[in-house]
């Protein structure tokens, strides 16, 4: 699914990029969308999702802290390792990272249009990957 999903998609659009790296770190972390994306730009609960500076990385992992999961109130880590294939979360999350380059508290998963940087939706997400 994570193949058919990444043939879909332009990996040129900052956009496509968010989309493909959401869906990488929810499959391979076993992540609820909501835990990992607002339902809106405005989301009242912005701050129970995982910014860039939630992330720390070693060779072959990267942790994201979850400041809130459905279960755990406190937060959680996700421990992501490295996968022999083009779905690695790891490589996925780098582009993704270096496509949209923000500060630190900026949410882990947004786009650029511009000069304006977008968080990615759970709707805007869903969309893209039903259209795929």
């Amino acid at each position: 699914m994570l193949l058919h999903l990444r043939s879909g998609l332009n990996l040129t659009s900052s956009f496509d990029i968010a989309v493909f790296a959401a869906a990488c770190v929810a499959f391979w972390g076993q992540c609820r969308l909501g835990e990992l994306l607002p339902t809106s730009r405005t989301d009242p609960e912005l701050s129970t999702k995982p910014c860039r500076n939630n992330i720390t990385s070693t060779k072959h992992t990267i942790t994201v802290r979850l400041p809130r999961t459905k279960t755990q109130k406190h937060g959680e880590d996700v421990i992501l390792t490295a996968q022999c294939s083009e779905i690695d979360p790891i490589s996925v999350l780098r582009m993704h990272l270096f496509a949209t380059p923000n500060t630190p508290n900026t949410l882990l998963f947004t786009y650029s249009t511009g000069a304006t940087t977008i968080p990615l939706t759970r709707r805007a997400f869903l969309n893209r990957c039903n259209e795929v």
